[in-house]
């Protein structure tokens, strides 16, 4: 880290993920009255009124509560912010037949700039940062710094992303992703 005693109430903001084992550690949640912050767990078809709510003190501990779930019972769940602001997702792709080596992937966010709270690498190949405001920058600003930091250092790292874009929800990490079968036309 940067050698700072600073125990303070943002300890929890940098707080790892581990992507090699999609477990995270995590923050606990509070109980039930004492929220600030909340972020639901859905499931992709579901619909965000019919999810499960998560509370916690502050939002990187409701992140690290939504990632802790690894039994949701709808398929395909998706985390979702609240609308405050306070949660932020770069969903960055690679839509290319060749997808960048998995150690490439996550040798990009090692070197993610600034540091994202929580971070994986997807199942359809690209890659996951979380961003929970701090101090004076809101959770979109943040992500967006991330996401610049990509499009600028990803080429150098795994190759040129085809697509960047900051989010309000994500994919949890954990759950299999269903996969249509489509046709393929040749050219």
């Amino acid at each position: 880290m940067n050698g700072s005693t600073n125990d303070g109430p943002d300890k929890a903001a940098t707080e790892e993920f581990d992507s090699s084992t999609a477990a995270p550690t995590a923050p606990a949640a509070t109980e039930a009255g004492g929220a600030a912050y909340t972020v639901t767990i859905r499931g992709r078809e579901q619909r965000r009124a019919d999810g499960r709510i998560i509370e916690a003190a502050s939002p990187a501990a409701a992140l690290f509560a939504a990632l802790d779930v690894i039994e949701y019972p709808a398929s395909e769940p998706v985390i979702e912010a609240d609308d405050s602001g306070e949660v932020a997702f770069v969903d960055v792709d690679y839509h290319t037949e060749r997808k960048p080596e998995r150690h490439r992937l996550l040798s990009t966010l090692i070197n993610a700039q600034p540091a994202p709270v929580a971070s994986w690498a997807t199942h359809g190949g690209g890659l996951r940062l979380c961003y929970v405001a701090t101090g004076s920058m809101r959770a979109d600003e943040l992500a967006a710094l991330g996401a610049f930091w990509m499009q600028q250092n990803a080429p150098t790292f795994c190759g040129h992303p085809t697509g960047i874009e900051i989010k309000r929800e994500s994919r949890h990490p954990v759950y299999p992703k269903k996969y249509l079968t489509a046709s393929r036309r040749e050219s």
